[in-house]
């Protein structure tokens, strides 16, 4: 009886390679729905095993869910960048106070990407559940850091960087 590569994974592997897939689904969708948008193409930039340093000062909406695995995904981008996409998208929206018709605009964003993340995931576990998007403070990721495998990358867009975490929990 031969044993395979897959058979020899260690549990921290094999999570790290689900987190891949999952991730790579998550950026595509993100990447898909800005560049829709936008109409600027985007750059990814490298992948980390952790979350960005830059997201304390980022705007932050996050998506729970929960299928072979459990954790949340978010998109992040700075005050500055959600003003100027919020200007391309509405133009004479204020561009220099952020407000409620910004949140809606930025809550729309986030339903398209759970949208197309949902029809992108289901090809991977079709049994998954995706929450409604929602903005969160930094203290909410930086409170979950303990449980999660964390997997960050920005991406360079005509308006500035946007980012995309994926937090897997921890399954001890």
């Amino acid at each position: 009886m031969s044993c395979t590569r897959r058979n020899l994974m260690t549990p921290h592997e094999n999570i790290h390679e689900k987190a891949m897939l999952y991730y790579k689904n998550i950026a595509e969708s993100a990447a898909f729905v800005f560049t829709s948008l936008v109409q600027s193409d985007l750059k990814q930039k490298k992948i980390f095993n952790r979350r960005l340093a830059s997201l304390p000062n980022d705007i932050i909406i996050r998506f729970d869910f929960e299928a072979d695995i459990k954790g949340y995904f978010a998109f992040f981008f700075s005050l500055k960048n959600a003003l100027a996409i919020c200007d391309k998208l509405v133009p004479g929206i204020d561009p220099k106070f952020f407000g409620t018709d910004h949140l809606d605009i930025l809550g729309e964003i986030g339903n398209m990407i759970s949208g197309n993340t949902l029809s992108r995931l289901v090809s991977v576990n079709a049994e998954i559940r995706l929450d409604p998007p929602r903005l969160v403070a930094f203290h909410e990721i930086l409170s979950t850091e303990k449980g999660h495998h964390s997997f960050s990358s920005n991406f360079d867009i005509e308006l500035g960087k946007m980012g995309v975490l994926l937090a897997i929990e921890h399954k001890d």
